[in-house]
């Protein structure tokens, strides 16, 4: 089963994007968007940055070190 996380766009901040991370390395995370055939890339230059990718116009983010998994807490910064 693959981990469900939510990535945040600063711009639409309560309109979180639920996807699944389908591979996880220090600067790439590949998900795919939940119950669709989406997938698409994020990245991040150093491993002390959040992950960030563009899809259909908006800007996500994704911090790993946070609890912003679906399975979890949501701290999320507001």
């Amino acid at each position: 089963m693959l981990e469900r996380v939510f990535l945040f766009d600063e711009h639409h901040p309560d309109e979180p994007l639920e996807a699944e991370v389908e591979e996880l390395s220090q600067t790439e995370l590949i998900a795919t968007v939940a119950n669709t055939h989406i997938k698409f890339r994020l990245l991040r230059s150093t491993p002390e940055l959040p992950f960030e990718g563009t899809l259909g116009g908006r800007d996500f983010v994704f911090n790993p070190t946070g609890t912003w998994f679906a399975s979890g807490g949501d701290d999320r910064p507001t």
